[in-house]
């Protein structure tokens, strides 16, 4: 696998947090930089991995995920952003960090 990837974090949410909202609102204007990132990636067949919060969804796929997360404020982001199946890699990150204690590395070293 090459070394270089990437890594899209915490985009399938449910923003349903204090300042969630906002949040969302800010997150909808770079939607399209990070799809225009994304089309260079696939074009050059290097991976895109997308990390994610379990959401206690511990046995979920990314389909889960979207689905539970979806909702008024995320579902443009979900749609647009979505990881796409058999082609990109998604991780479930079992704490806040996408790095420490995820299967990141191990994608990565084999």
């Amino acid at each position: 696998m090459p070394k270089t990837a990437l890594l899209i974090i915490d985009m399938i949410n449910d923003f349903n947090f204090d300042a969630g909202e906002d949040l969302a609102k800010n997150t909808k204007k770079i939607i399209d930089p990070i799809l225009t990132l994304k089309k260079s990636f696939n074009e050059k067949d290097m991976p895109v991995v997308y990390i994610n919060d379990h959401y206690n969804l511990w046995q979920a796929d990314f389909e889960k995920i979207m689905d539970y997360c979806s909702n008024e404020m995320s579902e443009e982001i979900i749609k647009k952003l979505a990881p796409k199946k058999n082609k990109d890699y998604f991780l479930i990150k079992p704490k806040h960090s996408a790095f420490y204690g995820t299967a990141l590395h191990t994608c990565f070293s084999n």
